[in-house]
Parts: C-alpha cells; structure tokens; sequence
C-alpha cells in the first residue's frame, strides 16, 4: 500500500521532479519530470539535466543553483526546456539537501509547465509593443495627462514636435508649465 501511495504521490503528480547529484546529473525524476523532456525515465538516470536546458536558459540555471549551494535556501527561477525540439518554459523551484558536515548530498527541484503563460505574456508583449509603435507614429498629437494633477504622463513624437519641448521636458509638467494662465485654464 505504501509503495502505491508513493507512486501515485510522487510518479504521477503534476509537477516534475528532479533529484541530481552534486556533478547535476539526474539520480531521480518521477514521470511527469521525463515526459516534459519526451524521454524515457530510465534513460534520464546519470545524465545532465542541462542537457534538456535551451542554450539561452543555461547560465540563467547554472547561476539558479549556485544561489542554492552558496545560501542553503530554496531558490526559483523560470527557464526554457526543450521538448522535440520546441521550446517549453518552466518555473523550477529547488533545494540543496546537505549531509551533516554541511556538503551538498543532493539537490531536488520541482518544475511546473508555464509555457502557456508565457506564450500569452509574449503575445501580449508582442501586441503593446505594436499599439506603442502605432500611438507614437501617428502624425497627430497623442497625450496622457494624469486625473488628478493634469501633468503630462506620455506625449507621442507629434506632441514633442507640435509643443516644441522633448519628451523628458514634458513629462511630469502640466499646461501651466508651457502656456500663458489663460491658454492653460482653457487647455
């Protein structure tokens, strides 16, 4: 019965587990750990985890378990995966378990498939970054003023030019500071 609740605890839980060794090759992973990396999990015993690690995301890891060895703490961070050759993200979370002269023994991280969320957060990057292209290219005047004091919060290329003032002289300045009393009450 323990052996049951074990697997169904630790093989088939939602999340991915890694056990590595002090050289970061892979002692232990439950099931969901191989099928984000698409391998079997008996192949993944005594291989490098960051093997499976995108080129871009290996420092970002390597320094992730350095945090973990040098402060003893649980560390996170978000890295990319790759599965069949498409990127996966992940958010890891890990832990150095240490023997009693304090040298590392092992180290465990969990992983939760984010690519999701990242896909939509990159989307909506992508679509900010393009409504941002299109407000400060327009050849009209575009300005946001805060609600309460009125100041200049953004002004797009137009605005700079049509006010005759940069960017930086504009914001956080209010009419009052370009115009006459009577043009800025109107403003």
């Amino acid at each position: 019965t323990s052996q049951i609740r074990y697997f169904e605890f630790y093989d088939l839980a939602p999340i991915g587990y890694y056990t590595l060794d002090t050289n970061g090759l892979i002692i232990d992973v439950n099931m969901t750990g191989a099928t984000f990396l698409e391998v079997e999990k008996n192949e993944l015993i005594n291989r490098p985890l960051t093997r499976f690690i995108a080129p871009d995301s290996r420092k970002k890891f390597s320094n992730h378990i350095k945090r973990i060895i040098d402060s003893g703490t649980n560390q996170q961070c978000e890295i990319e995966i790759i599965k069949n050759e498409s990127p996966v993200y992940v958010h890891i979370e890990s832990k150095a378990f240490f023997d009693e002269n304090w040298n590392i023994k092992e180290i465990l991280i969990t992983a939760i498939d984010i690519t999701e969320r990242k896909n939509t957060e990159n989307e909506r990057l992508e679509s900010e970054e393009f409504l941002k292209n299109i407000v400060e290219n327009i050849p009209n005047m575009i300005f946001i003023k805060s609600a309460d004091k009125l100041n200049f919060e953004m002004v797009n290329k137009a605005g700079e030019e049509l006010m005759g003032h940069s960017r930086e002289e504009l914001i956080g300045k209010t009419d009052y500071d370009f115009f006459p009393k009577d043009k800025a009450d109107f403003f």
